[in-house]
C-alpha cells in the first residue's frame, strides 16, 4: 500500500463515510430546498385567495346582469339605478 492511505500507526486509513463539511455542505443545500418549497406554498396559497375573490366578483357581476336582463324594459327599478340581488338591492351611481 502507498505511504499516503496509511495512517500513523501503518494500518490502511478507513475512507467510509462523510467528512464533517460534506455534511454541513448537504444541510446547507437542504435547508435553501425547503425554504424555497415553503416560499412556492405561501405564495400558491396566496394567489388562490386572489384567484376566489377574482371568481366571487365575476359571479355577483353575472348575476346582477341577469337580473337586469329579467327585468322588463319599461321597468322603474331601470330608472332607479338599483339592482335586485340575492343579498338585496345594489345602487350605482
Amino acid at each position: 500500500m502507498s505511504d499516503s492511505i496509511r495512517s500513523i500507526h501503518g494500518h490502511p486509513r478507513a475512507e467510509r463515510g462523510f467528512t464533517l463539511i460534506e455534511v454541513l455542505i448537504a444541510i446547507v443545500v437542504l435547508v435553501f430546498g425547503l425554504i424555497a418549497i415553503t416560499n412556492l406554498f405561501l405564495v400558491a396559497g396566496s394567489s388562490n385567495t386572489v384567484a376566489n375573490q377574482a371568481t366571487a366578483a365575476s359571479d355577483m357581476a353575472a348575476q346582477a346582469l341577469e337580473n337586469l336582463k329579467a327585468q322588463p324594459w319599461n321597468s322603474a327599478q331601470l330608472n332607479t339605478g338599483a339592482i335586485p340581488s340575492t343579498a338585496g338591492w345594489i345602487t350605482i351611481r
